[in-house]
């Protein structure tokens, strides 16, 4: 809700400004429905942390580069899936170790 006023503050037009709001979550939930489907060792640590990383990610990009509303959901995806999979994998290791 607070991304919206951010975004009525600008002078674009409510459609781009309404399908920009709409990814940044949407990157993010893509990202998760491909990590729960394509990796059966995920879990719900590298889920949330991967979902972190991608909407910072996405947040960081629409800062600080001027790149399309249209890329984010791409963008955002990829940081979770990637993050997801590193940060189950390390959990998984952890969890062996006897300690």
């Amino acid at each position: 809700m607070v991304l919206g006023f951010v975004f009525m503050r600008s002078n674009s037009r409510v459609l781009e400004t309404g399908l920009t709001v709409a990814s940044f979550p949407f990157g993010c939930l893509l990202g998760l429905f491909l990590l729960g489907t394509l990796d059966r060792r995920a879990n719900v640590t590298g889920a949330l942390t991967g979902m972190f990383f991608g909407l910072a990610a996405i947040i960081a990009v629409w800062k600080r580069t001027a790149v399309a509303y249209t890329w984010y959901v791409l963008i955002g995806s990829c940081v979770t899936l990637v993050v997801g999979v590193a940060v189950s994998r390390i959990n998984q290791i952890d969890k062996k170790q006897p300690g």
